[in-house]
């Protein structure tokens, strides 16, 4: 028997309340779904991340070399001699620029998910190496500025100044590279969506 064209079998109707299969779920954004990238533009994305630490690490250095702390020393013949033997200063100044680092490390860490979470292997790698390299580049720098300074100054016998700045503890150096893969990690897990699947 010939069926008329507005009636269907029943095997033939589609329940409705189902979605077609190519349909993302309501809730997911249409950007948020990522593809992965290739490792050339990892290694690329990642490199760019690491020379940005690194010139922003020269800075850094100057800027701690003029607000940190440094112990007063008397120079008599040719020696020097603390004026307080237990002073802190060179805690503080090791405290310092670890704090400068951190702050570095975590607006890297915001700024590298922000524009970066496409590409996140390469970026965690730049965050790493860049950070690392930052924190010597920042030590450095503010230590020659420093020995230059010291250097300009006329100095003679009984004349009370300040130490050259000294990095004690190398460790400090790890606070930029660690607060910024911390950060960009606890971002990635409050948002684990916005990753390349």
């Amino acid at each position: 028997m010939d069926q008329e064209p507005g009636d269907q079998e029943p095997g033939d109707q589609e329940p409705a309340d189902q979605e077609p299969a190519d349909q993302e779920p309501a809730d997911q954004e249409p950007g948020d779904r990522l593809q992965p990238v290739s490792a050339r533009a990892e290694l690329a994305t990642g490199l760019v991340v690491a020379l940005g630490l690194v010139l922003l690490g020269a800075p850094l250095g100057l800027l701690w070399a003029a607000i940190a702390p440094r112990p007063d020393v008397v120079i008599a013949a040719g020696n020097l001699d603390f004026v307080d033997r237990e002073t802190k200063d060179f805690i503080a100044a090791d405290g310092l620029l670890f704090l400068l680092l951190v702050a570095l490390g975590v607006l890297a860490g915001s700024l590298a998910w922000r524009y970066g979470r496409r590409r996140p292997f390469g970026v965690l790698l730049g965050l790493t190496v860049g950070g690392a390299l930052a924190g010597l580049v920042a030590a450095q720098a503010g230590m020659l500025t420093d020995d230059r300074a010291a250097a300009a100054a006329a100095v003679a016998a009984g004349t009370l100044r300040e130490l050259p700045l000294r990095l004690q503890a190398h460790a400090v150096l790890l606070g930029c590279p660690a607060a910024a893969v911390l950060v960009f990690a606890l971002l990635a897990l409050r948002r684990p969506q916005a990753l390349p699947g």
